[in-house]
């Protein structure tokens, strides 16, 4: 093997490298934008079987009636969107309401399960 053949096979194992460590960091951030949407998908479930009277529990109330307290100084009614139909936004990233995919802003569909996007 020439130094030259030493030199492209060193770069090219450097590449190989940098693209896997770039894809587990993608999937990282994509993992974590999940996991951020079903969180807030879990929350808004809770809050809203807690304003139907259907939820009770002592952990949870102080937050919930922080929430509906902060509702009624902006003027807003109790939440009604409906979980399913949300989409969670997080800077310049948005998030599916559905699945917790990841949306490129903009876009009309989830790229990951279809649904259209508000």
């Amino acid at each position: 093997m020439s130094p030259l053949d030493d030199v492209l096979d060193q770069l090219k194992r450097g590449v190989d490298a940098g693209v896997r460590q770039a894809k587990r960091a993608a999937d990282t951030m994509e993992a974590e934008a999940r996991i951020f949407a079903l969180h807030r998908k879990i929350g808004l479930r809770s809050y809203q079987l807690w304003v139907a009277g259907e939820l009770t529990h002592p952990e949870l109330l102080p937050d919930l009636q922080a929430i509906a307290d902060l509702e009624k100084r902006s003027g807003e009614e109790p939440s009604g969107e409906r979980v399913d139909e949300t989409r969670v936004s997080a800077g310049a990233v948005s998030f599916c309401g559905q699945c917790g995919g990841v949306v490129t802003p903009g876009s009309r569909f989830c790229p990951a399960c279809g649904k259209p996007q508000p």
